[in-house]
């Protein structure tokens, strides 16, 4: 575990060991602002221990910057908080009904056997979708010069992703990109739609900002992201060169940025998301 570092006027961000997660933390006159609230309610109470070390106000805003497990099962211990999302996050996550939880929990388990321990109280809970929902933009207020803006740029890493542009006067900006972004590893693509993640990323790159912050490993400049945005680009050639049947399956798997079984992955979810008449 790393320690929070103030990337930014009163903006913060922590690294986690568990699954290199990245988590941000906006300091406001009225409260505090939190990006992503980690996998659990035990790694919630952490989070928020730790919060406290760095301010006493209290927690007002949580932005869930998709509905994956690992960035969304801890917002259930923040009860006093309004939960932003993106309309189709919280629409994904309003939708798992008891049976559901209990089934990717099981299955959770098996993959990350340190999470067991956590997941009965994450049952007894339940989930907390957003309440606050975000179509397109949104502006959440501090109480001072700090401008904490929601954009939904596309459908990249899932069709519900949202970018926190935290403006900072007379200061570089600060943009959290969630899993549009992922430092030290090749995105996940199970969910995802590869062939407009690319024109996703050009949003996300149109907003001002200097530092950008993945969702998970370590932050990076605006050079580092359109390095990222390049390979994703690639990946989305070689799903539309096999659409065009240029290319096998088998022979794209070895084209590409990224190891032979992302890009099976990442192919074959672009295959069964590609819009009708592609290319």
């Amino acid at each position: 575990m790393h320690p929070w570092r103030e990337i930014g006027d009163r903006v913060f961000v922590r690294r986690y060991r568990f699954l290199d997660q990245t988590i941000g933390l906006v300091v406001g006159e009225r409260g505090v602002l939190v990006v992503d609230t980690r996998s659990s309610p035990a790694q919630a109470d952490e989070l928020r221990r730790e919060i406290g070390a760095v301010t006493p106000l209290p927690v007002v805003a949580v932005v869930t910057t998709h509905r994956h497990w690992d960035h969304a099962w801890g917002n259930v211990r923040f009860a006093e908080a309004e939960i932003w999302g993106h309309e189709r996050c919280a629409a994904d996550l309003r939708a798992l009904t008891a049976a559901d939880l209990a089934e990717q929990a099981a299955e959770l388990a098996g993959a990350r056997p340190e999470l067991s321990p956590d997941l009965p109280e994450l049952l007894a809970l339940g989930l907390r979708p957003p309440d606050r929902i975000v179509e397109r933009w949104a502006t959440v207020e501090l109480g001072d010069d700090h401008t904490v803006e929601l954009h939904h740029v596309g459908r990249g890493h899932t069709d519900g992703d949202l970018a926190v542009l935290v403006r900072v006067a007379d200061a570089g900006n600060v943009l959290f990109a969630g899993d549009l972004l992922e430092a030290g590893s090749p995105p996940w693509y199970g969910e995802s739609y590869p062939l407009e993640w690319p024109a996703t990323l050009d949003g996300l790159l149109a907003l001002p900002a200097g530092t950008i912050i993945p969702g998970h490993g370590e932050p990076g400049d605006r050079a580092w992201a359109r390095g990222q945005r390049d390979e994703i680009a690639a990946v989305a050639t070689v799903v539309r060169s096999v659409l065009a049947g240029e290319r096998s399956l088998a022979d794209a798997i070895g084209v590409g940025p990224y190891p032979a079984e992302v890009m099976r992955e990442a192919i074959e979810r672009g295959l069964a998301t590609a819009p009708r008449g592609e290319p």
